[in-house]
């Protein structure tokens, strides 16, 4: 590309995204890498034909000691030298990050966009500015694939966006459409110096072990125009994205919704009910939101503790919590013998261990309140208890456990006679059995169990 090309394509997107309008203010983050150096320079140069108002930000995350600094005072100089107004900050990132149990990247990000949200206000504009670019948006794309991301994470970063701190402020991103060659070519013709942080070398970080390990692989044993394939890519699954996203939104704001959610389209349906958790600060996961677009009326519990459950016209809705008076009297069993009796509570428990002639499927349906599971998993030394605050369960034939005190409400378990109920629990701590309800999926057995236990049990509600 050439030099002038570079610059020429940086208006043109600003131009065509309405990135800046005639006397804005903006205010540019600069690292002191080539990327938002070569962004600075090129800002400045058309700030002069387009009567912007700049400033720059430099945020020091102080986590490589004195190269940090140096970083700092490099881009303090550069500003000095074209006369634009310079605001620094800095944060404790590995301290955010040990505190709240998050990756030393995501402390950084959050406190690097709090204190530009903070200084755009300070300065007076409602633009920033960032030097993220073609390479950035490919390995984003990547980077959010591998850890599961849906449609909404796939679209990667848009040419403009609202930041995530300050809804009020938006980001921009210029350089977007541009490789790291071209912007490096580009620094190198027109002499323009950077500092590269030397901590985007180091694979300690998922995304640098992308960067240097995973991509190159993938651009010599697959695609050679890698970044181009991944940029694309992300526009695509972004404006298919963009379309849902605003379908559903007008679907919820519409009275003619109710009766139609079963037919709507898998993904409408997904994102009418991702669109409501988040409204109300719910996190929304793939199991949450799946649950809930399957079960109507079904109550689950969202990781944060609320339960949630919606209705047959997918509007979400949130459970109050009952307070439950919890029985945790519990008895340790040992189950050395052959067969054996156990009386706990109201129950009668006859069981028995045995190497042949059982139900392949684990599911004894001619012979009433007994069960079969796979003596080896369930191991010799085994609690029965009661349902406690926590307890997780995963029924037979579902996929993921859940929360028990979900399954009582789902299977419609009075409220007053939950904390009744037995609970078995195995001997590496999980739950095996519940009266009343399906076996627990992880100790049933299959056609490499060795040793069955025989589970039958007597109470006053079925003898």
């Amino acid at each position: 590309m050439p030099m002038s090309s570079l610059r020429q394509q940086v208006s043109d997107v600003i131009s065509d995204k309405g990135m800046i309008s005639r006397g804005d203010r903006v205010l540019i983050a600069v690292s002191g890498g080539v990327d938002s150096v070569v962004l600075l320079h090129i800002l400045y140069e058309l700030s002069v034909e387009q009567d912007w108002y700049l400033a720059v930000a430099h945020y020091n995350h102080n986590l490589r000691g004195a190269e940090s600094d140096a970083d700092e005072r490099f881009v303090q100089k550069n500003v000095a030298s074209l006369e634009l107004p310079f605001f620094a900050g800095r944060g404790d990132v590995r301290g955010l990050s040990e505190k709240e149990g998050v990756s030393i990247e995501m402390a950084a990000r959050r406190l690097r966009h709090e204190f530009l949200a903070r200084t755009a206000e300070e300065w007076g504009c409602k633009t920033v500015a960032v030097g993220h670019q073609r390479d950035d948006q490919a390995e984003l794309f990547l980077l959010r694939l591998l850890r599961g991301a849906g449609g909404t994470g796939l679209g990667c970063m848009k040419p403009v966006s609202m930041s995530p701190v300050a809804p009020e402020l938006r980001i921009i991103r210029p350089l977007l459409y541009a490789s790291k060659p071209e912007i490096r070519e580009y620094a190198q013709h027109q002499g323009i110096e950077s500092h590269e942080d030397a901590s985007n070398t180091a694979v300690d970080f998922q995304r640098n072990r992308i960067r240097h390990v995973l991509m190159p692989l993938l651009r010599e044993e697959f695609q050679r125009n890698l970044d181009a394939v991944l940029v694309r890519d992300a526009e695509l699954i972004g404006d298919d994205s963009d379309f849902v996203e605003h379908y559903a939104s007008e679907l919820l704001r519409s009275p003619e919704r109710h009766a139609d959610f079963n037919e709507l389209h898998v993904a409408v349906q997904r994102r009418i009910i991702r669109i409501q958790l988040l409204e109300r600060g719910i996190d929304a996961g793939f199991d949450l939101t799946e649950f809930l677009r399957c079960n109507a009326d079904g109550v689950i519990t969202a990781p944060d503790g609320v339960r949630v459950s919606r209705d047959r016209s997918g509007i979400i809705q949130l459970q109050r919590n009952k307070a439950v008076n919890f029985n945790f009297r519990t008895m340790p069993v040992e189950l050395n013998d052959d067969e054996g009796k156990i009386v706990f509570e109201h129950l009668i428990i006859h069981w028995c261990l045995s190497t042949g002639g059982w139900d392949k499927t684990g599911l004894s349906v001619n012979k009433p309140n007994t069960e079969c599971f796979d003596a080896d998993k369930i191991g010799a030394k085994i609690v029965l208890r009661h349902w406690r605050p926590g307890d997780r369960f995963r029924p037979i034939g579902m996929p993921c456990s859940v929360k028990l005190q979900d399954v009582f409400t789902n299977q419609k378990v009075p409220q007053e006679s939950r904390r009744g109920k037995v609970v078995a629990e195995a001997e590496n701590g999980g739950i095996f059995w519940v009266e009343g309800l399906r076996i627990a999926d992880s100790y049933k057995i299959t056609d490499d169990t060795i040793c069955c236990l025989t589970w039958r049990w007597t109470s006053p509600e079925t003898t």
